[in-house]
């Protein structure tokens, strides 16, 4: 019928219409919040008259796009005083917020950017990322925001929260799941070793193994461990950690060691029996081999105890 045509004819003019003004082609990217004279400048030559930093209006959010009509523009030209020729306005103009998609590549590079001096021994590994758009701007991923395993497991992926800086001044989030791989030195047992057993330079070594660079562990070396007591056991191929070493005794249970009492400007030398271990600057309980009275000291580097007079007998 006559009327279906009709509706059909308005119908294909409608949607012509639509897409010819909202295809991304069509419309002019905008690089803050707010529409310029220079962004209208490219749709309307007449708004070159205009300062290019004049602000016509707000900008779109980002992924949304800002369709302004014909009319709107003539209000738009009152208001910054410039007559336009309301026959050369095309009918409607859209703007869009210009923006940026996040790459493997740009989550890797700003990462590096935060690791620093370490990025040039760690390797980066981007699993996902944030795909939303986001707007024109650097990209910063804090090292306050990553979150790596509590495990020392340089090959878990964990979650990065970034943010980009805007033109405007704002900021937008973003994510990404990564793996951080360095390379540190740790200390090794070449052989089994037991409880109370003093380590030897030929009984560990250094190894390179993987680490997550932004875990802060302290570096190891091997005179941190040698002359080392073990506390727990240990198999050949464990890595060591400070925590299962003591610092060797100097003085050993039941021997006999030279002492000095010091009381005010009198000093008296005798020896004595250590009742326990020795460690230098740790108390150490001694019996006097005269009277058999237990006393306390200070354990010196020397391997002797010093009594100064507030160590009491008992």
């Amino acid at each position: 019928s006559q009327q279906h045509l009709t509706v059909m004819l308005r119908l294909s003019l409608a949607l012509f219409f639509l897409f010819s003004i909202r295809g991304d082609s069509a419309c002019i990217p905008v690089a803050g919040d707010q529409i310029l004279a220079r962004d209208a400048a490219q749709a309307i030559k007449q708004f070159e008259a205009v300062p290019p930093e004049i602000a016509l209006g707000w900008a779109p959010a980002i992924g949304a796009k800002r369709i302004v009509s014909r009319s709107e523009w003539v209000a738009i030209g009152t208001m910054t005083n410039l007559q336009l020729d309301v026959q050369a306005l095309p009918s409607a103009v859209c703007f869009e917020r210009a923006s940026q998609i996040l790459t493997a590549s740009l989550v890797e590079q700003a990462i590096k950017t935060t690791l620093g001096n370490t990025a040039q021994m760690a390797k980066v590994e981007v699993i996902d990322f944030s795909h939303i758009p986001l707007p024109l701007g650097p990209i910063e991923f804090p090292r306050a925001t990553a979150n790596p395993s509590i495990q020392d497991r340089a090959d878990t992926a964990f979650l990065w929260r970034g943010f980009v800086k805007s033109n405007s001044g704002g900021t937008a989030p973003c994510w990404a799941r990564v793996i951080v791989r360095g390379l540190r030195t740790d200390i090794r047992a070449k052989v089994d070793l037991k409880p109370g057993h003093i380590i030897r330079s030929n009984e560990i070594e250094q190894v390179q193994v993987p680490y997550c660079p932004l875990r802060h562990i302290p570096v190891e070396s091997l005179t941190g461990y040698i002359g080392m007591m073990v506390r727990r056991p240990l198999r050949t191929g464990d890595i060591l950690a400070p925590s299962q070493v003591v610092a060797a005794p100097i003085i050993a249970r039941g021997s006999t060691i030279p002492v000095l009492v010091i009381s005010g400007g009198a000093q008296l030398r005798f020896e004595a029996r250590a009742d326990t271990d020795g460690r230098a600057g740790q108390p150490i309980t001694l019996t006097n081999l005269r009277s058999r009275r237990h006393f306390v000291g200070i354990v010196r580097i020397d391997g002797s105890v010093v009594v100064h007079s507030r160590f009491g007998s008992r």
